[in-house]
C-alpha cells in the first residue's frame, strides 16, 4: 500500500466519523419533540486497539510512524476503561433528556493540558 492509498483510507475514515456526528445532530433535532428519544455520540479518541496498532511496516514512513506511536498515545490516548465508563454514563439516567451532544472521552481541554505537559517534558 502506497502513501496515497494510506492517505485516502485515513481521509475516508475521518470523513465517516465527522458524518456520524453531523447525522446524529440532525436526528437529535428531528426527534427533539419525541418523548424518550435521545441521540448522542460517544467519541472515544485514540484507544490502543488492534486497528490503531496495525501498520504496514514496509516503508520508512511506516517505521517513523511506529516510533512516534508510544509518545502520541501517551499524549492523546485514552483507555478502554475510560471509554466504557463514559459509555455507561451516557446510557445512564444521568443523561436523560440530553440529546444532540458529542461525549468525548478526551475533551479538548485535556488534550491541551497533555500537550503542555509534553512540551515541558513531563509526558
Amino acid at each position: 500500500m502506497g502513501p496515497n492509498e494510506r492517505s485516502a483510507i485515513v481521509s475516508a475514515y475521518s470523513t465517516s466519523k465527522a458524518a456520524i456526528v453531523r447525522m446524529s445532530e440532525a436526528f437529535a433535532r428531528d426527534y427533539a419533540t419525541d418523548t424518550g428519544v435521545t441521540i448522542n455520540v460517544l467519541a472515544p479518541g485514540m484507544v490502543p486497539t488492534d486497528m490503531l496498532n496495525f501498520h504496514d511496516a514496509r516503508g520508512p514512513e511506516a517505521a517513523k510512524a511506529l516510533q512516534a506511536l508510544p509518545r502520541v498515545l501517551r499524549i492523546f490516548g485514552t483507555t478502554c476503561e475510560e471509554t466504557a465508563d463514559l459509555a455507561l454514563h451516557v446510557a445512564s439516567p444521568a443523561t436523560d433528556g440530553v440529546s444532540g451532544k458529542v461525549f468525548e472521552v478526551m475533551p479538548r481541554r485535556r488534550i491541551l493540558w497533555r500537550l503542555a505537559q509534553a512540551a515541558l517534558g513531563r509526558r
